[in-house]
């Protein structure tokens, strides 16, 4: 079963400001390189990005980069039919705007007993890291607007979610979210 994984990081960031979010220093680097190296070092048999800024290729070494752009949707449909061409059975999606997800979480859920879909929860949140099945690709290549995969990861059993931190869950979405969690 070959599984591609998707990193998404072509939003537009308007609550963060003019600049691009993932380009930002988060901790002595740029913010979008922490979710890279988790996905990279990640069992995943393949790596796709979707980027609508050039100038974050060099943080993706290793990863086949899609140009996108436009509302969350698309950007997760763009790496879907990437990962599609490059024949996957199902997909592993995480975003670059979350600089504390770990590759033991994303091992985790390569390794779900889930024969359709998994997800991470924080609290009782479903959310993403997930991992869909190729039953899904035609059901996520419907979606629209700027919510992603949010109504299709509400449907994933309790027992294929996997906890994560509030922590590991952080993802930035303005210059304050710069200094990191709250605790």
């Amino acid at each position: 079963m070959k599984t591609i994984g998707i990193l998404l990081a072509a939003g537009k960031s308007q609550r963060f400001g003019p600049e691009d979010k993932l380009l930002s220093t988060y901790q002595g680097q740029p913010l979008c390189r922490y979710a890279a190296e988790a996905m990279r070092a990640s069992d995943a048999d393949g790596l796709v990005v979707c980027i609508s800024n050039p100038s974050l290729e060099p943080e993706f070494d290793g990863f086949q980069v899609t140009r996108c752009g436009g509302l969350q949707s698309d950007s997760l449909k763009a790496g879907i039919k990437a990962a599609i061409a490059l024949n996957a059975d199902r997909i592993l999606v995480a975003l670059a705007d979350m600089p504390h997800i770990t590759t033991g979480t994303l091992n985790t859920l390569l390794e779900t007993k889930a024969s359709l879909a998994a997800c991470t929860k924080n609290g009782n949140r479903p959310t993403v890291p997930a991992l869909f099945d190729h039953t899904y690709f035609d059901a996520l290549l419907k979606l629209e607007g700027d919510q992603g995969a949010r109504m299709l990861l509400q449907q994933v059993a309790a027992e294929n979610m996997v906890q994560i931190s509030p922590v590991e869950a952080f993802d930035v979405d303005t210059q304050a979210d710069l200094s990191g969690p709250q605790a």
